[in-house]
């Protein structure tokens, strides 16, 4: 097991890599499609949470999912009855797509929209709330027929979804923010984080004390408007503030 995990880091890293070589969103999507073949996914999402008051389509950033069953979703506007989006409203954590609670008693068009999922080979999927910088919601959805979704493989998916999300978003709506200054430390500790290395190793290797490594790492998140490690390790790798 702990090789597979070896196995997952290295191909998320060399992911990330060859993605900052590509410039088009198709390309980046062709790319996600190769590296999640190899956690067993075919198809994925990218998109802004949608407001139920308006149009699924209007929230989508890039999307592959099976052609007919995108038409079906959006002429039964299941968008609005998608538990998964509801949870994403509640939690930043990642979650199994058939977790989100619902109460088949009292949603059966819930009901009938998951026999729907299913009938398509998509309701084992993995759903990653992306926190936005600028404030609101992304959410990633990872799906497929037989992915492996075990601890490690989640932990590089969640990193993978937040990086690509990251740089979809920029040449969705580009961004002329200015990039934040992290000291020469902050660097250091989000590059071992980045290893996934916990804040007690990171202390031992740096020769610091545990909380003040707690300390960079929540500096870290003011300072890139991320609302978790992983995500403060993507808006890093992404701005070229830390490398691998």
């Amino acid at each position: 097991m702990a090789t597979a995990g070896l196995d997952y880091q290295r191909e998320t890293f060399a992911f990330i890599d060859r993605l900052d070589r590509l410039s088009s969103m198709d390309a980046m999507m062709s790319e996600m499609q190769r590296v999640l073949a190899t956690f067993g996914l075919e198809y994925c999402a990218f998109q802004d949470l949608p407001d139920t008051k308006r149009s699924y389509d209007e929230f989508v950033i890039c999307t592959r999912v099976p052609e007919e069953w995108l038409k079906i979703y959006l002429k039964e506007e299941y968008v609005r009855i998608d538990p998964a989006f509801r949870l994403c409203r509640r939690s930043i954590d990642p979650f199994i797509w058939a977790d989100a609670p619902y109460d088949a008693e009292r949603e059966p068009r819930t009901v009938e929209f998951l026999r729907r999922v299913a009938d398509f080979g998509l309701s084992r999927g993995f759903v990653i709330p992306v926190p936005r910088q600028a404030g609101g919601l992304g959410v990633v959805w990872f799906g497929g027929i037989n992915p492996e979704l075990n601890a490690r493989s989640k932990t590089s998916l969640h990193l993978l979804a937040l990086y690509t999300f990251e740089r979809l978003r920029l040449l969705h709506t580009p961004s002329h923010q200015e990039k934040p200054l992290l000291t020469s430390r902050e660097r250091e500790v989000l590059t071992w984080a980045a290893q996934g290395k916990s804040a007690w190793e990171i202390g031992e290797i740096l020769n610091i004390a545990k909380r003040t490594v707690d300390e960079h790492i929540q500096s870290t998140f003011r300072k890139l408007g991320a609302k978790n490690r992983t995500q403060a390790v993507a808006i890093a790798l992404r701005d070229r503030l830390i490398s691998l």
